[in-house]
């Protein structure tokens, strides 16, 4: 299996934050991940990634464990995590930021600059490439946090939250770039998302948690359909047209 999450479990105090989590997802799709604030969903990401210890369970990629290696050992392994605060590094340039991305797979300045142009040029950041993070949109600024993404070469891409505080134009642009992302380099998409376009028209899996238990799982369709998931999470009144 190329991605696995056995058991996962992860307490503070009284607080139950993930409650044996298990999920399975194959090599080259795009799952989702969705649910309510507060069900566990970034808690989920940061053990994947490495920054939190779980209490209990297994990640395993490729065959091989990163439960409890560190994030920087695991990013060399081919994962790559985006969070739901884009915190670039605002004086530096575009070039510069994800040049950093680079240096996590290419320890030699030449190498690092090289994999930096050739994911601006992907992402058609290159006429961007001097200009300050400061000064960027948030649009631009989500793009170089993706391509800084990029640059460590990963097989996993894990984004949470990437639409947060787009405008339906950037939406739609955001989402050609992931289905891109997705179809030209193979890399695999897990996404958290609040914006139901992208979950309902991206993924071919998604899991729904709800305080800390994945309460269901399945295709965009049977997600929309299921009794539970209305309940803890769309509404009675969720119209899955409006998402197509």
């Amino acid at each position: 299996m190329f991605f696995e999450v056995e058991g996962i479990t992860k307490t503070y105090g009284g607080l139950t934050a993930n409650n044996n989590i298990n999920l399975k997802i194959e090599q080259g799709s795009i799952a989702g991940l969705i649910g309510p604030n507060g069900a566990g969903k970034s808690t989920l990401f940061k053990i994947i990634s490495g920054f939190i210890v779980p209490d209990r369970g297994s990640v395993r990629f490729k065959g091989k464990s990163l439960t409890r290696l560190s994030p920087h050992v695991i990013c060399n392994c081919g994962i790559a995590c985006t969070f739901q605060d884009v915190k670039n590094f605002p004086q530096l340039d575009v070039f510069e930021t994800i040049q950093v991305g680079a240096y996590c797979r290419h320890t030699f300045k030449r190498q690092a600059a090289s994999r930096a142009r050739e994911v601006m040029i992907f992402l058609d950041l290159i006429d961007q490439k001097d200009q300050k993070i400061v000064k960027l949109n948030m649009l631009d600024r989500k793009k170089v946090a993706l391509a800084a993404a990029l640059a460590t070469d990963p097989d996993l891409l894990l984004l949470d939250e990437l639409f947060a505080g787009c405008t339906p134009t950037e939406v739609s642009s955001l989402l050609l770039t992931l289905k891109k992302i997705n179809q030209e380099l193979g890399i695999t998409l897990f996404i958290i998302e609040h914006v139901l376009k992208v979950i309902m028209s991206t993924c071919q899996l998604v899991f729904v948690l709800d305080d800390g238990t994945v309460i269901e799982s399945g295709t965009p369709e049977q997600i929309c359909m299921s009794k539970k998931v209305i309940s803890a999470y769309l509404g009675e009144d969720y119209d899955a047209s409006q998402h197509q």
